[in-house]
């Protein structure tokens, strides 16, 4: 008898999911398409923003790596996440129709280079393709420009906006050159959907124009701390204290975290912050606020 996802409860379990829920393993079985999104808690390029992604978004993410995977790519690009958006053929989709864009013109465009892609899988490989920096930046710059847009979600036509802003790459230069699609012209068709008029057009440059490289590169893990979106640190007490100590000292105050990807590098850094915000540490530490540079977001 087969199983129905306990996600969806809608499709067939073909997968057991293995995922992180507020700090505990669960594991479920469900079926593909939420088998992906889960997976999102657990990526590296998602995991830090799982719980700020609307539904749209993780759906276009579904696709993107769905894509990816069919055509057998290594990686998982701007431009298959442009193409999820038009398969998830939702509001981002309507929005980029509505602001110029021949959407299946720009469907066909998109296969073609997606075709040209030749960092490909081994047949039948098992791997699943690796979301890119690319990605990453997209997903940064959409987050930012949801919270400076005071959205409560990272929506799918934020990461469209967000394609759209990076004026350098290819994809925003099409998007430009053969249908006038911008910035400002998204925001100018979201603004039509929403029900109280606001220039976000307006809010987004001076945003913008007040963001430091800081804030744009970076996450304060003091104010995730203090508004408690930190997983629990389990099980590294001892390495927490310890850099507490060395970082306490006047002299050879640097610790150094090294370590395999995985084993709780950044989970020390975390509860190192959780402790300033509680004032769990010597007085010389609690007015010192940890940043997470993100090294992959500055490249793309």
């Amino acid at each position: 008898m087969n199983r129905m996802c306990e996600e969806c409860g809608r499709n067939t379990a073909q997968f057991t999911a293995i995922f992180n829920d507020h700090g505990q393993e669960v594991r479920k079985p469900v079926c593909e398409e939420c088998y992906s999104k889960l997976q999102l808690s657990v990526d590296d390029t998602t995991k830090d923003l799982y719980h700020k992604l609307h539904d749209s978004t993780r759906k276009v993410l579904y696709y993107a790596r769905k894509t990816a995977r069919e055509k057998r790519h290594k990686y998982v690009l701007t431009a298959h996440l442009l193409y999820g958006i038009l398969l998830e053929d939702g509001q981002a989709s309507l929005t980029l129709e509505s602001a110029g864009a021949d959407v299946i013109s720009l469907k066909t465009q998109l296969d073609i280079a997606l075709t040209s892609i030749d960092d490909l899988l081994a047949r039948g490989s098992e791997e699943e393709p690796i979301l890119s920096d690319d990605i990453r930046g997209v997903l940064n710059d959409a987050n930012y420009i949801t919270e400076k847009l005071e959205f409560p979600e990272i929506e799918a036509v934020h990461l469209a906006v967000a394609i759209t802003e990076d004026r350098g790459s290819e994809l925003a230069k099409i998007l430009k050159r053969k249908y006038n699609v911008d910035t400002t012209s998204l925001l100018r068709e979201l603004e039509a959907q929403l029900p109280d008029s606001i220039d976000l057009v307006k809010k987004l440059k001076e945003s913008t124009e007040k963001k430091s490289p800081l804030e744009k590169f970076s996450r304060n893990l003091n104010t995730l701390a203090k508004q408690d979106k930190l997983d629990p640190c389990i099980g590294r007490t001892e390495e927490i204290e310890r850099a507490v100590h060395i970082l306490s000292r006047r002299n050879k105050n640097n610790p150094v975290l090294v370590g395999n990807a995985g084993v709780g590098k950044t989970a020390i850094a975390e509860g190192m912050a959780r402790k300033i915000v509680e004032a769990d540490v010597p007085e010389n530490l609690l007015n010192k606020q940890i940043y997470q540079l993100d090294l992959n977001a500055m490249l793309a």
